[in-house]
């Protein structure tokens, strides 16, 4: 579907005189690159809104997006089968956090968390069959995403220490889940 509306979107571009007709499969790429980047969080945030947790699904979803980008991880290879299993996993994180925020019960979610971002501080980028990186790539993205998992432990334990758990726990839930697709291409790589 991403495809039929990046060809569409370079088409139409085609016929308006807005770029020129040999630049129109570039222009569909970049089409197509910006709506499998944005994809996940408008997806999120639509789920939110359908959940009465807008604030929380755009907490959870921008620290996943940013270290996904850097970390690597699982993808699958059906672009609709993604669609589906990511809709599954959104709205399951989303009733966790909001389970985790109507009973108080911090602790195993921050210990999660902590444990999360270890593992991705040591073991990022991970390559997978659907993205393999370059040399400088790994070195680039793996000095990226670490600086990124810190920053958002620290946001994290700021926000633990100042009991502003309605923060805290979402963007905690953003960094479990981009550990948590680290380990099947981990766990694949031991097994070659």
């Amino acid at each position: 579907m991403m495809h039929k509306i990046a060809d569409a979107t370079a088409n139409w571009l085609v016929k308006a005189n807005a770029i020129k007709s040999e630049d129109r499969e570039l222009y569909s790429y970049a089409m197509y690159s910006f709506l499998f980047a944005v994809a996940p969080l408008m997806l999120t945030m639509v789920i939110g809104i359908l959940m009465n947790m807008f604030f929380e699904s755009v907490l959870f979803i921008l620290p996943f997006v940013i270290i996904r980008k850097f970390s690597g991880g699982f993808h699958l290879k059906s672009p609709t089968v993604c669609i589906f299993v990511s809709t599954g996993i959104i709205i399951s994180f989303l009733c966790l956090i909001k389970l985790v925020l109507n009973h108080g019960v911090y602790w195993p979610v921050m210990t999660a968390t902590v444990l999360c971002a270890v593992q991705l501080f040591i073991k990022s980028p991970i390559d997978s069959e659907a993205r393999k990186l370059s040399e400088r790539e790994v070195v680039v993205f793996g000095i990226i995403a670490r600086c990124f998992v810190v920053l958002a432990l620290a946001l994290v334990t700021i926000l633990a220490l100042s009991q502003e758990y309605a923060i805290a726990v979402p963007i905690c839930f953003g960094v479990i889940l981009s550990g948590v697709l680290q380990l099947p291409c981990y766990f694949e790589s031991k097994n070659k």
